[in-house]
């Protein structure tokens, strides 16, 4: 059963669904090497973002001397409640949908966008992380899902718990991709509204 739920709710993700999730998640790849392949990043080892910038890509050393980057760890203590600051709603609508494989990523692309987040960012694609990218209280997620809104990228967390609806309509074209027959799998229109009626705002 393929199960999520975004956290804040009592439900989460449904542990069997990890075999079929996992295919979708979203690998690390950030910048060219030397011979002109991607390597991938990781939280930890020679990867990680402290090693990153200089042991990978010696002329970007922003990758591990940057204070404002990814991953973000989000202190709740220091969350500081702004009331002047307005709802995050999502305007989303049925999209037809594809599964995309490059084989760094596994993202949903909606043709034409699927909605929008306010006025300029439009829903281009969403794509998975595993374990989750950020962290809250040094906490990491099962699973992450960025909505990526041109350059606005919303963020959702996940634990485990009850079957999710939204990733309940693209199970079998997860199942066919994750066969691997063809790096590209049709998933026709995706009910993009469930996002604004199950998932408050955000």
């Amino acid at each position: 059963m393929l199960m999520a739920h975004p956290l804040g709710s009592r439900q989460g993700l449904g542990r069997r669904s990890m075999v079929h999730l996992h295919i979708a998640m979203a690998q690390f790849a950030c910048f060219p090497n030397q011979e002109g392949e991607r390597d991938l990043f990781a939280y930890n080892g020679l990867s990680s973002r402290e090693k990153f910038g200089y042991n990978i890509v010696k002329d970007i050393k922003l990758c591990s001397a940057g204070k404002h980057q990814s991953p973000i760890n989000i202190v709740k203590d220091d969350v500081v409640y702004n009331p002047n600051l307005k709802a995050l709603d999502g305007d989303y609508v049925p999209t037809n949908a594809t599964f995309v494989d490059d084989g760094f990523n596994v993202e949903l692309r909606y043709e034409g966008g699927a909605g929008k987040v306010r006025k300029n960012y439009r829903l281009l694609q969403m794509h998975w992380h595993s374990p989750s990218e950020h962290t809250i209280n040094g906490e990491r997620f099962p699973v992450e899902l960025h909505l990526v809104h041109s350059i606005a990228v919303v963020s959702i967390l996940y634990r485990y718990g009850h079957p999710d609806a939204f990733l309940l309509q693209t199970r079998k074209e997860i199942d066919k991709l994750a066969m691997g027959v063809s790096a590209e799998v049709s998933v026709g229109i995706v009910r993009t509204r469930w996002w604004k009626r199950h998932s408050g705002k955000y």
